[in-house]
């Protein structure tokens, strides 16, 4: 009966946190309901990581930091918002939490992680941000776990040292994040900002080309590629996406340059 009242109570722990989840989307990213990609792909690595931290602490199978949990954030962040990143994943934090035997300790560090993640993608411009964000995120749940131990251990001799072995790990683990970033991008339909600027390169193929047969509408795409983007900056939109756009919305003209006259 005893287990039968635990399960209980963590059923419905976990409900109350996932409605918390689904009333912040409904009130604050109802938007994201129109795209059923966004809330799948938002449910999905909440459910997976949750399944797979159950499942090693049912089997004592190694150590819980040894799962990348900074990985939903860093997904979330780049493909939808950081407010929805931070929620998700203190939301997955709790629920994961409930079935340790030390949930304070991993939960600090983990929102630690997640909080670093989502800052250091704040303004995601390169893939190597994405290798920093991974060495950021190790040192900051390293430090916050160090801190915890001391404060519950006045002896350094007594503090377990081997965690910090599975925390070396998480780190490496997370610098997968690039190729599963890609993958999930073709895989969903998803366009991250590193995509965006890889297309506003101006060494790609179909916009040097319009640089050389169409030179006057090349002028004329940046020239509005910068105002839009300025424009975007100020409502709070989008600028790499607008700035994007921008640099193909006249590449049409490079099959009769000719038209530039309009402009």
């Amino acid at each position: 009966q005893q287990i039968s009242v635990t399960i209980m109570g963590q059923i419905i722990y976990v409900t109350i946190l996932v409605i918390c989840l689904t009333v912040y989307l409904s009130l604050f990213r109802d938007d994201y309901y129109d795209k059923i990609r966004s809330i799948v792909m938002l449910f999905t690595l909440l459910i997976l990581f949750t399944v797979i931290s159950s499942v090693m602490v049912a089997n004592n199978v190694l150590h819980v930091y040894i799962i990348p949990f900074a990985m939903v954030p860093i997904f979330i962040r780049v493909f939808m918002d950081s407010r929805t990143a931070f929620m998700t994943h203190v939301i997955m934090i709790l629920i994961c939490a409930c079935a340790l035997q030390r949930p304070l300790e991993f939960v600090a560090v983990e929102v630690v992680a997640g909080i670093v993640a989502i800052f250091a993608l704040r303004e995601l411009s390169s893939r190597s941000q994405l290798f920093w964000t991974a060495v950021l995120v190790t040192l900051a749940a390293s430090l916050t776990n160090l801190a915890l131990d001391w404060i519950a251990n006045d002896n350094i001799t007594r503090i377990n040292y081997s965690e910090y072995n599975y925390l070396f790990v998480n780190g490496i683990f997370l610098f997968c994040s690039y190729p599963l970033l890609y993958l999930i991008e073709k895989a969903s339909g998803f366009t991250s900002n590193i995509t965006l600027i890889e297309l506003s390169d101006m060494n790609k193929e179909i916009l040097r080309k319009m640089s050389e047969v169409a030179p006057g509408t090349f002028q004329h795409s940046i020239q509005v590629g910068n105002l839009a983007a300025e424009i975007a900056n100020k409502i709070g939109a989008k600028s790499q996406l607008v700035r994007t756009g921008a640099y193909y919305h006249d590449i049409g003209k490079i099959q009769n340059p000719i038209y530039f006259t309009e402009n």
